[in-house]
């Protein structure tokens, strides 16, 4: 139960600063459009974002992000080595993202008609 609520209140506090600096912003919006994420999107996915509205896009983004973040941190929490924990971390990073924005994309092409 201690690691649901640590879960749960990293991924609410990683939504709400993603959300206060990216998606309530105007222009960190409009330079969402030449991120890593949108790129990554557009070419291994072709996913057209001219069709799909910039503010549910990043919403969207900040959602997997945060929970890849808190994924990560409560799988992180188990370990008591540092090294391990930083292996551990990085090994679970990768996968979590690929899978992660897998499903974004797979969203987003279905909302888009694909």
């Amino acid at each position: 139960m201690k690691y649901l609520g640590t879960y749960i209140i990293t991924f609410i506090f990683v939504y709400i600063i993603y959300f206060l600096f990216v998606v309530k912003r105007k222009k960190a919006s409009e330079k969402l459009k030449k991120s890593l994420e949108v790129r990554y999107l557009i070419n291994r996915y072709h996913i057209n974002i001219e069709t799909i509205n910039l503010r549910t896009l990043s919403n969207r983004i900040a959602l997997c992000d945060s929970f890849i973040i808190s994924t990560t941190f409560i799988i992180v929490l188990f370990i008591d080595k540092f090294i391990l924990k930083m292996l551990l971390g990085f090994v679970a990073l990768f996968p979590l993202i690929l899978v992660s924005y897998h499903i974004l994309a797979k969203s987003l092409l279905k909302k888009e008609g694909k």
